[in-house]
């Protein structure tokens, strides 16, 4: 499958018996029948025609998690959000001590040569005064970059931008010509304690206001907002917040990669259908209703955008600087990121959305490390580096 970047898919809400794909390389593919699971409720990856070959044989041949878990059927959860709490905090601590370290491997998801980049940390202070860490990677060069203020994925619950996935990730991007200042934010939830909102995005506020400042020491051109998944709402959040309290000026561009934004409240919602389109694909939503809860666990924020972005109302978006939504066709979440980019445009922002073909929920971010895959994170790059250009 040579496309990657989609220019137009049929609008949530709208897919009749036949699904229309447009790729910016031409071609049009249609499917006779519902696709993926509305039209065989027994689909997994491992079958799924849409599917990127070179992507289904890596996962294929993970011993551990291969055709369970992440192309097959998804683990099953012990518990699910309406557990006690501390039940659910310690299961996630379990995830992060035991599960991602085994799953986000130096094996699996080799250092790139990183002779070319400088790598250092900064600690600031934050809203509350505590410490926050910021990793940053930057090329060893005296021209200037864009600059990407980074939140990691993990349904704003779990895991760590020092983990390997996101320094991988984080030096990949340095060493094809950005600057990157990744903000280890507070989880709600995992092994470094229970930080609810808006705690994670007090912390990564103050990260972007530390890029901000140093703008000109870092040698940064355009500052981007960006991240994946629990990443992904975060920054789509600084961006609602910024204009609340009127610093849109501390940067110039939101890059939302598979957000989780639409919160558990919204879920039920007839126009998502990639919920049930794309359930148990790679992530199980009823994991991701864990992390919503954790996150707010009195459900008193759900119709805040700034904890949930999907539930923005015209006044929150206009003004936004501009923003692309990027989401994975086989994603549970693809839908919520594509209303979203709807919501940007009416609200009239200069958005643009991109469906990446043939992934499943994040997996672009990693494509460079997989043979035969790699060009779907070099267009991704590519699209990145146009998008700080036109700022």
């Amino acid at each position: 499958m040579a496309a990657l970047r989609a220019v137009a898919l049929s609008l949530p809400g709208n897919r009749g018996s036949h699904a229309c794909f447009f790729a910016k390389s031409g071609v049009v593919r249609c499917k006779s029948t519902l696709p993926g699971k509305l039209g065989d409720p027994s689909m997994m990856l491992l079958n799924e025609p849409r599917m990127n070959k070179a992507l289904l044989e890596h996962h294929k041949r993970d011993l551990i998690f291969g055709r369970w878990g992440i192309v097959g059927k998804p683990f099953p959860l012990p518990f699910g959000p309406d557990s006690p709490m501390w039940m659910i905090h310690k299961y996630n601590s379990f995830l992060e001590k035991c599960v991602l370290p085994t799953v986000f491997t130096e094996e699996k998801l080799p250092m790139p040569d990183t002779s070319g980049i400088e790598q250092y940390t900064e600690v600031i202070k934050g809203l509350d005064g505590s410490d926050i860490e910021l990793y940053i990677t930057r090329p060893k060069c005296s021209t200037t970059v864009p600059g990407i203020v980074h939140t990691h994925g993990g349904g704003m619950a779990l895991m760590s931008t020092n983990d390997q996935l996101y320094r991988v990730c984080r030096c990949a991007l340095s060493i094809r010509g950005f600057a990157v200042i990744s903000v280890d934010f507070r989880n709600s939830s995992g092994l470094r304690g229970c930080h609810p909102y808006p705690t994670g995005l007090n912390d990564c506020m103050s990260g972007l206001s530390w890029a901000h400042a140093n703008r000109e020491r870092l040698g940064i051109s355009k500052l981007i907002l960006a991240g994946d998944s629990g990443g992904g709402n975060l920054c789509t959040a600084m961006a609602l917040r910024a204009k609340r309290e009127g610093k849109l000026n501390e940067f110039d561009g939101v890059f939302a990669m598979c957000p989780f934004i639409a919160g558990p409240e919204i879920w039920g919602a007839q126009t998502l259908t990639s919920l049930k389109e794309c359930a148990g694909y790679f992530i199980d939503m009823e994991a991701f209703k864990i992390f919503a809860k954790v996150y707010d666990p009195e459900g008193k924020h759900t119709n805040d955008p700034c904890a949930w972005p999907l539930a923005a109302q015209q006044k929150d978006l206009e003004g936004l600087p501009p923003h692309i939504i990027s989401v994975n066709e086989l994603d549970p979440l693809r839908d919520e990121g594509l209303a979203y980019f709807e919501k940007l445009k009416a609200a009239g922002v200069q958005a643009d959305k991109r469906i990446v073909e043939g992934t499943a929920h994040g997996t672009d971010m990693v494509a460079f490390t997989i043979p035969g895959a790699e060009h779907i994170f070099e267009e991704l790059v590519r699209t990145m580096k146009s998008f700080a250009a036109s700022l």
